[in-house]
């Protein structure tokens, strides 16, 4: 095996590093562990010297406390005159203050005289207290431990005893000195008592055994180890210490450890990765030289050694010499395939340069221009094209020199012969690497038979096109989502679109919902059968919602990309199919008109011959009754006879009316106060269950008519209406005024009358509606849909001629189980109209 140069320079690079920052590492880490010892023992000593200062004051404070008492004028003289009673009550002022003090007086033979008998549990603590003097005790009680510093003064006068002021100060009860001791300090104050030590709560810290004994660092304090605890007698006090954790400064020192750990990795890692970083870029270049020479010596001599500018300078020259030796057998091997190439192609393929200089051609280019080998290389692109086209090529060049792949152009143009005649041409050009520089490579193809091509194409089609657009019919095209990819402008015409928005037009969305099924069946058959379908008669909706009557053919066919499109052609016969409407309705109306007419002859003579017989009768009868005394026997026979004779006399005055054959009165009148005068009527008459509604017009004209025949219209049509709601419902009664113009919406069906302004009578129910059959002979006299006995079918029929008489017109829309409405038409009074 050989060695390889990488992986020894590595481990030599590695193993120096890794010995000097492990040495530097150490030595670091000794330094700042002293550094952090030194500042945790300053920052101790600082805050014990505080807590000193503050123990220090306050038993100062305390010691002024009990001199201040001791030199008390009322003490003094309590104590010399024996008079207890006010001096507790003098000593309880002053203990106030101090809840932790506990203040008592002895007398000049150590006799407690104050306080006596308290609650305070210093006050048997005093009892347990020798007499013997001391300073500081830790004293056990039954809850807890307490730190007991004693004070005295002596009470005197004129150098005579009487007595002392003894001042007790429990430590441990001091809140206040708590709270100031955290709040200058994270440390704590412990009081010993025995093998334990305690804080000021009572409770034990930690206890010294020979398993945990204490230890003293080089200042001399106390460590306990276990617990890291750092213990400091206070001075001046011999049970007091002073406590601080070792965690933080034990915990930065680890993190220290920790960090120097991770520097020392970091550096090996780093010192690896650079090693094998410096030894691949002294071995890569080598390496790609190998495999580059290895490729070019199985025969790829397009190759090349890549030259970088970081690359050292030895790599460097070594990568040059091949390159140039590889361009030179390239540049021979690409102009010999090239040349071959170009003279086996049968378009003209020429090659130009940055000049415009032409630099190699086929036979085919200078062949086809009329130009010699020598003569055709003498010209230059300016030559061969014209002067904006060669621009617009050489400019090419220009735009895509910083181009890795330049794109392919194309343009359509002419190339020059020799005899100085054009040959349309279209060429396609890019620039190309061409022996030592960039050229434009062009390959012009003749395209004097597709001109010709499209230009016949381009007639055909304008010719189709103006056929299609001059059509009466409409026609258009439409895709697989029946969009319209095509409308002339006839189906614009009639659709009410234009151009612009026929396109987004859904041809579903012009049919009316009852014709959709059956044209996207038809569609659908046509997509299959590719076969003309129609005509088919439909309705189609313009823009503006006006219905058109139309008919329909449609032819499937293959468009050039072998999609399926529908060719609809549109041929509206609207005005056809409305006159023929009209034309039908007419006749109807003149049938109609022609049998009422009839009727009404036949009515109006059987009625005055009748009426003529009757009036004889009724002279008769009339002469009879006179004659005859109310109690013969036959005089009630005989006004039954007349009575008879009248109704049938009014029958004969009702078909007159019919037939027109009675005067009117024609006067002008009002149809709103007509109106009101019959609801009067109606509103006692009528059932209970029945709503009457009025709406009238106030600005209602005037018209030209009978008011006792007005009264009969207006009943009639009521009481119809009555009858029609044996359950109940809604009369309601409107007049208004209306215009009636040419093709008028306002126009009602069969209207006959012409234009003119009009005062309409409107009267409607919501009763059983009169079917489809029936509405065919309402107004026929005698005809009736009412049981028998309940209806003589004279009516509807005295009704229409009553309209008729007065030139007006009458119609009746009606639903079944929904109701029923007469519009009555009057001329209004032209006069007042005039006025």
């Amino acid at each position: 095996m050989f060695k390889k140069f990488i992986t020894t320079l590595t481990i030599t690079i590695v193993a120096l590093v890794t010995g000097a920052v492990t040495l530097l590492s150490t030595g670091v880490y000794f330094y700042f562990t002293h550094r952090l010892q030194a500042e945790f023992n300053q920052n101790m000593e600082a805050h014990r010297g505080r807590i000193e200062i503050m123990l220090e004051n306050r038993t100062n404070e305390i010691k002024s406390l009990t001199e201040v008492i001791s030199t008390d004028n009322t003490i003094r003289f309590t104590a010399q005159k024996g008079i207890y009673g006010e001096l507790e009550e003098r000593l309880s002022y002053f203990s106030n203050s101090h809840s932790s003090v506990y203040i008592y007086i002895r007398d000049k033979d150590n006799r407690l005289i104050c306080p006596k008998n308290t609650d305070s549990p210093m006050q048997a603590m005093v009892e347990k207290i020798s007499n013997d003097p001391w300073e500081e005790m830790v004293v056990e009680n039954d809850t807890n431990n307490a730190v007991i510093r004693q004070f005295d003064s002596p009470i005197s006068d004129d150098s005579n005893f009487l007595g002392a002021v003894y001042a007790l100060y429990d430590m441990v009860l001091d809140k206040s000195l708590k709270t100031e001791i955290n709040k200058i300090s994270q440390g704590d104050i412990l009081f010993k008592q025995g093998s334990g030590y305690f804080d000021f709560n009572g409770k034990i810290v930690f206890s010294t055994d020979f398993n945990n004994p204490l230890n003293r660092d080089s200042n001399g304090n106390l460590i306990w180890k276990n617990q890291n605890i750092l213990l400091s007698p206070l001075k001046g006090f011999e049970n007091l210490y002073y406590s601080l954790s070792r965690e933080n400064l034990v915990k930065e020192e680890k993190n220290l450890l920790l960090i120097l750990a991770l520097f020392t990795i970091c550096i090996v890692v780093i010192s690896t990765g650079l090693s094998l970083f410096l030894g691949r870029q002294m071995s890569k270049p080598l390496e790609d030289m190998a495999a580059m020479a290895l490729q070019i010596s199985k025969g790829r001599k397009r190759l090349s050694f890549a030259i970088k500018k970081k690359d050292y300078l030895e790599f460097r020259q070594l990568s040059e010499a091949f390159n140039y030796m590889l361009k030179n057998l390239k540049e021979a091997e690409d102009k010999s395939r090239f040349t071959e190439l170009m003279q086996n192609v049968d378009d003209a393929v020429y090659l130009t340069d940055e000049s415009g200089k032409l630099l190699d051609a086929n036979v085919a280019t200078y062949g086809t221009l009329g130009y010699s080998h020598e003569s055709f290389f003498r010209l230059t692109l300016a030559d061969i094209l014209p002067l904006e086209d060669a621009r617009r090529v050489m400019d090419s060049l220009i735009q895509n020199r910083s181009n890795q792949e330049p794109r392919i152009s194309t343009l359509e143009t002419c190339l020059v012969k020799n005899d100085k005649t054009t040959l349309p041409v279209e060429i396609k050009y890019r620039t190309i690497q061409y022996l030592q520089g960039r050229a434009i490579l062009s390959v012009a193809r003749d395209i004097t038979r597709r001109i010709e091509a499209q230009r016949v194409l381009r007639e055909s089609e304008e010719l189709y096109r103006s056929l299609i657009e001059t059509s009466l019919n409409g026609i258009l095209i439409l895709n697989n989502q029946f969009q319209m990819i095509y409308a002339n402008n006839r189906l614009c015409q009639i659709l009410g679109y234009s151009r612009e928005e026929i396109g987004s037009v859904d041809f579903r969305d012009i049919l009316k919902d009852s014709d959709l099924n059956s044209m996207a069946t038809s569609f659908i058959e046509n997509k299959n059968n590719h076969g003309i379908r129609g005509p088919s008669e439909i309705k189609i909706l313009r823009k503006d919602n006006d219905q058109r009557h139309c008919f329909l053919n449609t032819i499937a066919i293959v468009d050039s990309s072998d999609k399926i499109r529908i060719v609809v052609q549109i041929l509206d016969i609207t005005d056809q199919f409305r006159a023929e409407q009209e034309k039908k309705l007419l006749e109807s109306h003149l049938r109609q008109s022609q049998k009422m007419e009839a009727i009404g002859n036949l009515a109006g003579g059987i009625a005055h011959d009748f009426n003529n017989l009757l009036q004889i009768i009724h002279g008769y009868t009339e002469i009879m009754i006179l004659k005859k005394d109310k109690n013969h026997p036959d005089y009630q026979k005989l006004i039954e006879v007349k009575q008879t004779a009248q109704r049938a006399t009014d029958l004969t005055k009702q078909l007159l009316t019919f037939s027109r054959k009675v005067e009117s009165v024609m006067k002008p009148a009002d149809l709103n106060h007509e109106v009101r005068q019959i609801h009067k009527l109606l509103e006692r008459t009528l059932p209970h269950v029945i709503n009457m509604e009025l709406k009238f017009s106030d600005d209602l004209h005037s018209i030209n008519a009978d008011k006792s025949q007005l009264g009969q219209i207006i009943m009639n049509l009521c009481v119809n209406a009555r009858d029609a709601m044996p359950n109940g419902g809604t009369m309601r009664i409107e007049t208004r005024n209306v215009v009636i113009e040419e093709k008028s919406p306002e126009t009602p069906e069969g209207f006959s009358l012409g234009p003119g302004v009009y005062a309409v009578l409107s009267i409607s129910d919501t009763g059983v509606g009169i079917t489809r059959d029936s509405m065919d002979h309402i107004f026929e006299p005698f005809y009736t849909t009412k049981e028998v006995g309940k209806g003589t079918g004279l009516g509807l029929a005295i009704i229409y001629g009553i309209v008729t008489s007065h030139s007006g017109h009458i119609s009746c829309t009606s639903e079944v189980d929904k109701g029923t409405t007469f519009d009555i038409y009057f001329p209004v009074f032209q006069k007042l109209l005039n006025a």
